[in-house]
């Protein structure tokens, strides 16, 4: 248990570092390298994390509030059961991420890449999806509450009749259509 506040960490890196309970408000981290750590039930507050790599970390049952990731390499990360309370992820890459069982809450996605995430069984409450890359992610019995991915790209999305509330575009409803008709199980002939 560790905890850091009114601190900048910059340029540290720790490889396969295991902790538990680390608190961190008011902080920021920068550039900072935590590749396949586990960090079981970690609280952000008020902090920045930016152009850091935090790739195949587990931060399973964290609460993250009020923090910002920008720049950020979070490949293979697991979030699963975390809260996010207002949140942005700004230009991350967020390929393999798990985010089975979270809650998020007043969330931002500006500018990420999703291949292959996972949010199935999360709740998404308030959250927008900003001009980013979608693709074979699963939203399998996700409870939705106006989720906005208007601006995106989306493709091969599993798990399309748990997106009720879902916000789409009109061009975006054309070129999903097939997918959503499969996953309902429609049949559609000429």
């Amino acid at each position: 248990s560790a905890q850091f506040e009114r601190v900048i960490i910059r340029g540290i890196e720790a490889i396969n570092i295991v902790a538990q309970k680390m608190k961190f408000d008011e902080a920021a981290l920068d550039r900072t390298v935590l590749i396949n750590g586990a960090c079981d039930e970690i609280t952000m507050i008020d902090t920045e994390v930016r152009g850091c790599d935090v790739s195949a970390a587990v931060m399973t049952s964290g609460t993250f509030t009020r923090v910002r990731f920008t720049h950020c390499r979070m490949a293979g990360t697991d979030f699963s059961r975390c809260a996010l309370k207002n949140v942005t992820f700004e230009d991350c890459k967020l390929d393999m991420t798990n985010f089975r069982f979270a809650k998020l809450n007043t969330v931002i996605f500006e500018n990420c890449t999703f291949v292959e995430s996972d949010f199935q069984l999360g709740e998404l409450s308030n959250v927008v999806f900003k001009n980013c890359r979608i693709e074979q992610t699963n939203f399998v019995q996700c409870k939705i509450n106006t989720v906005d991915v208007r601006s995106s790209q989306l493709e091969n999305i599993r798990g399309w009749r748990y997106l009720k509330g879902v916000t789409l575009s009109h061009d975006q409803l054309i070129y999903v259509a097939p997918e959503l008709a499969i996953d309902l199980g429609l049949n559609v002939e000429n």
